[in-house]
């Protein structure tokens, strides 16, 4: 059953991308066709977002489907799938694709080029790259930083202060957490506000910051939603972006891989104190599938 409703997803992103190609939409010029959301009926140009049975709505629509059904006892975020509001089927905001202008993608690609001081490995250096280009745009933007380990918080302090940006980290202590969560909140100068996401995501309200980091895959989709649910809450004026570092054949990919699959399943509120879910064997041998040698590799 799960692979068939794999395949009939995945039928609909063929049937959809084929459509573009035949009326020539996936060309970004100006004079590209635009489509019309089918939610408000506004005209799209080059910017919406693409749900996995094929289906296409602005941004705008989609940002209050998923508001909408995520606020259900004003716990934003908990949800991890939405409906299509189209063909009803169940789609998991992880699987929802957005297409962005192409100044947006220039913009990006730029971003991947900015130079960093001191080396840190690839996925700091691009966690620290990231931040310093969000800080280039616009100075007063505030980051949330998670991550599952304090040994990667360190290094990235590290790499964060030989960069000049002005951070706060919690150490042990409920005093220390007040003290860093303070200064994120009243002082400019500190930008980024790193945590770890198994001790701090849930409980807190961080309305004043804008975009939220996720520094590793996590396995299970009730602590991202907790994560991301600290910023997109009730008093949340501004765009909310989140960033997932993903590191390219590794075992993070196969990670994200279970992650969706919870996802799918995974379509109620999450708890007031969630059980992190068990690994199961199946889960660690799709891992670890491809890292298992044959026949005398």
């Amino acid at each position: 059953m799960a692979e068939e409703s794999s395949l009939k997803r995945k039928r609909g992103q063929l049937t959809y991308l084929e459509s573009l190609r035949n009326e020539g939409n996936l060309d970004t010029k100006p004079e590209a066709k635009n489509k019309t959301c089918a939610i408000c009926l506004g005209e799209m140009t080059n910017e919406f977002s693409v749900f996995p049975c094929g289906h296409f709505f602005c941004f705008e629509c989609t940002a209050r489907i998923v508001e909408r059904e995520s606020g259900i006892e004003n716990v934003p975020g908990a949800f991890s799938s939405v409906r299509c509001p189209s063909c009803r089927a169940r789609a998991a905001l992880a699987e929802i694709s957005y297409v962005h202008p192409q100044q947006e993608r220039e913009r990006l690609l730029q971003s991947e080029q900015r130079e960093i001081k001191g080396s840190y490995g690839s996925k700091i250096s691009a966690v620290v790259r990231r931040i310093l280009t969000i800080l280039d745009a616009d100075k007063s933007q505030k980051l949330l930083v998670f991550s599952q380990w304090t040994d990667v918080l360190e290094i990235i302090s590290s790499s964060l202060r030989e960069n000049d940006v002005g951070f706060a980290r919690t150490e042990k202590g409920k005093k220390s957490f007040q003290t860093a969560l303070h200064r994120f909140r009243t002082e400019p100068e500190i930008s980024a506000l790193l945590l770890p996401i198994k001790s701090c995501a849930s409980g807190l309200n961080i309305v004043e910051a804008t975009h939220v980091i996720l520094v590793e895959p996590q396995m299970n989709p009730a602590a991202e939603a907790q994560a991301v649910g600290r910023v997109h809450r009730i008093g949340q004026n501004q765009k909310t972006t989140v960033h997932h570092f993903v590191v390219e054949n590794t075992i993070e990919e196969k990670i994200v891989d279970i992650e969706r699959q919870r996802a799918l399943s995974y379509h109620g509120v999450v708890p007031k104190n969630p059980i992190i879910e068990k690994i199961t064997t199946a889960d660690v041998s799709l891992m670890f599938q491809d890292a298992i040698p044959h026949d005398g590799e």
